[in-house]
């Protein structure tokens, strides 16, 4: 479990739904969800409360063991039973796992459709990347997101790495490289 919860963290990439959860007030609650993934295609919404899963009540369940029952092999199903705030009765979700990509590259705000918004002051052209970690994946998305800056006439860059989990060494450096000779 340790070997694949390393590999899930080293790839940002794993198999489930696609949404992360939290239980404040000890209630299993929908956090946030990536966008087109099946959560987000389903409906399930940020600050959902998740009451069951496959037919399990969540009230007692730890959070570790709520992401075990979630996330699973691509193609089989996962049954939610999901209260929304002012909703008298739960609904039922059934979605269908799938391989997902966790984006390691991020902007300040999301626009309406889901995309990152990286041009931080529009009048001074200063932009701002969030690396959250270094996946194999982060140096070339990184690269896409300067080139698209640089094309709204970048002046300035803030590159945010709070809360960056690490990730792989070659990432890191290759990130570093384009900043630094």
């Amino acid at each position: 479990r340790q070997v694949q919860d390393f590999e899930k963290l080293m790839t940002n990439e794993f198999t489930g739904i696609g949404i992360e959860i939290s239980k404040p007030r000890g209630l299993l609650t929908v956090s946030s969800l990536l966008p087109d993934t099946p959560a987000y295609r389903s409906g399930l919404d940020a600050g959902d409360v998740i009451e069951c899963v496959d037919g399990i009540p969540t009230k007692d369940m730890s959070l570790m063991c709520a992401v075990k029952k979630i996330t699973g092999p691509k193609g089989t199903k996962v049954t939610l039973a999901v209260r929304r705030q002012g909703a008298p009765e739960p609904k039922t979700y059934t979605i269908t796992r799938d391989r997902i990509i966790v984006p390691t590259i991020r902007g300040w705000q999301r626009t309406a459709s889901g995309d990152w918004l990286y041009m931080l002051d529009d009048k001074e052209r200063i932009g701002y990347v969030r690396v959250t970690s270094f996946s194999s994946e982060t140096a070339d998305d990184l690269e896409r997101v300067l080139k698209r800056l640089e094309d709204e006439g970048l002046k300035g860059l803030i590159v945010d790495l709070r809360f960056n989990t690490g990730g792989l060494l070659d990432s890191a450096v290759d990130i570093v490289d384009k900043f630094v000779k």
